[in-house]
């Protein structure tokens, strides 16, 4: 075999590294067969750290949108060579020749002369490879933008919102009352208020006495929290500003736990947004330098009824309020945080379908096959987005659950209220039975109807304004697309 000069090895070498620093590390997990749970766009797995001290059913590791993974048990992460590198005990450097091999991005002979030559050229290949992978897991910090696992999620927000510094005030209290939840009900799902700081290091305290080894730096991963920089290298955790005149919601998952806090805007005016997440992705500090605060993403999440589930339908709809009356009536009902934003509906199903608590609740009816009813506002009349979000929504779910999955759409008269909380509402105050007005109609018709009716009202809008283009939020098209779609079709069916 020729001598191979440096200058010939960091070629072969340079190429190798972009190659394997661009792939996803998931596609590594793959290959050693690592269990994976996704969570919409959150993925998470086992750690490949041998020295890692997690369980071994732990996943503890989360691999963010960039493809880098960072384990929130041990610390380490990186990229795909980082993960190759723990899983097989090459060097790091050999691990991006390697996984380049394996993708074509470098030839046969580039393989068999670096893997496959004297010690020498082995050395050569070596002697940077720390170097390369420090900034590689210096990176995977950087970019833990995704959320830790629920677990630690739920640790940290169950003690948070328990500080004398979150308790409900008088104003949440009466808007809670007068959305017409009980005082029992209230505390059960332990909603709060934020409208003042709170020391970190007392609410650290609080969550060593359930976990001792919990430290500040798990508050990494944590939606809301992020690093307060002091100078280049020293600082502390801390948490987002206070949100004065709102009420706190923990959403939970189908086993309970706290994933994310999500705030009602009690004084929101017409165009500030209602709702919002406790969420830290953007934060900086004055110099730009990031305080390594993540999303929330988009959660789903699930209520159940107090006693047995007592059909097998699964209701799905925008708003924790509005999904959580319809559990009252004996069925599970998964919140959506916005019309689109139901991409982690599927797999929080599938995990819930597993829990115990669902297999406990629904013996009654354990045999039948799992349907699903999907609760827009009435604006889904009109709305030209809400209309096409659900014709969506209902396609996702028949994609994930099967083509011959029963999904349906309820409806009801828009005059009777907007969402299904105000519709029970002004049924039970006009002495109507709430649950005999509603009509639930399979995906299928609904489609049917909206696509009829938006061709039309499309059609009748250009008569009308010929040429124009990016009318369908306009006031106009939306009335002659309630008069297709409700008013002529959808008011026949009620």
């Amino acid at each position: 075999m020729e001598k191979m000069y440096q200058k010939d090895i960091n070629s072969i070498k340079d190429k190798a590294v972009k190659a394997a620093k661009n792939l996803d590390s998931v596609g590594v997990f793959r290959m050693f067969g690592s269990d994976i749970l996704k969570r919409g766009n959150q993925t998470y797995v086992q750690c490949p750290n041998p020295d890692c001290g997690a369980s071994a059913k732990s996943r503890d590791c989360s691999v963010g949108t960039t493809g880098l993974w960072h384990c929130f048990a041990c610390k380490s992460g990186g990229g795909a060579p980082q993960a190759y590198h723990l899983m097989t005990g090459l060097t790091w450097l050999e691990s991006c020749i390697t996984l380049a091999y394996q993708v074509g991005a470098i030839t046969d002979n580039e393989y068999n002369d670096l893997m496959k030559g004297s010690a020498s050229v082995k050395d050569k290949l070596n002697s940077d490879t720390l170097v390369y992978q420090q900034f590689d897991e210096a990176k995977s910090i950087e970019s833990v933008a995704v959320k830790a696992p629920a677990d630690r999620l739920d640790l940290v927000y169950r003690h948070l919102i328990r500080m004398p510094q979150m308790a409900l005030n008088d104003e949440g209290y009466k808007h809670l009352l007068q959305r017409g939840l009980t005082s029992q009900e209230i505390m059960e799902e332990e909603y709060f208020s934020y409208d003042m700081e709170f020391s970190t290091k007392e609410l650290l305290k609080s969550i060593q006495s359930e976990k001792p080894d919990f430290v500040a730096d798990d508050f990494s991963g944590v939606p809301g929290f992020y690093f307060l920089f002091k100078n280049e290298t020293n600082g502390w955790w801390v948490f987002t500003a206070p949100c004065p005149h709102s009420v706190g919601i923990p959403l939970r998952d189908s086993y309970g736990r706290i994933i994310a806090l999500q705030m009602r805007n009690l004084r929101a005016r017409k165009k500030d947004a209602k709702y919002f997440y406790l969420s830290s992705l953007t934060r900086n500090d004055k110099r730009g330098k990031t305080g390594y605060g993540c999303s929330t993403g988009t959660p789903a999440a699930i209520s159940f009824p107090k006693g047995d589930i007592v059909s097998p339908i699964c209701y799905i709809g925008e708003g924790h309020f509005k999904m959580r009356e319809i559990a009252k009536e004996g069925v599970v009902a998964i919140s959506i945080q916005g019309i689109n934003s139901y991409n982690s509906v599927a797999d929080e199903v599938k995990q819930m379908m597993s829990c115990e608590t669902v297999i406990e609740k629904s013996q009654n009816c354990r045999d039948h096959t799992l349907g699903f009813c999907i609760v827009f506002d009435s604006d889904m009349y009109h709305k030209y987005e809400v209309v096409t979000s659900c014709i969506s929504l209902a396609a996702y779910l028949k994609v994930k659950f099967g083509y011959k999955r029963d999904v349906s759409v309820m409806i009801w008269k828009p005059e009777y209220g907007k969402g299904y909380d105000d519709y029970k509402s002004y049924c039970i105050e006009h002495g109507l039975d709430y649950r005999e007005n509603f009509l639930r109609i399979s995906s299928s018709d609904y489609k049917k109807v909206a696509d009829e009716g938006i061709k039309i009202a499309k059609e009748r809008y250009l008569e009308l304004y010929p040429g124009e283009r990016q009318y369908t939020q306009k006031e106009e098209f939306r009335k002659i697309l309630f008069e297709e779609i409700y008013v002529k079709r959808m008011s026949k069916l009620l």
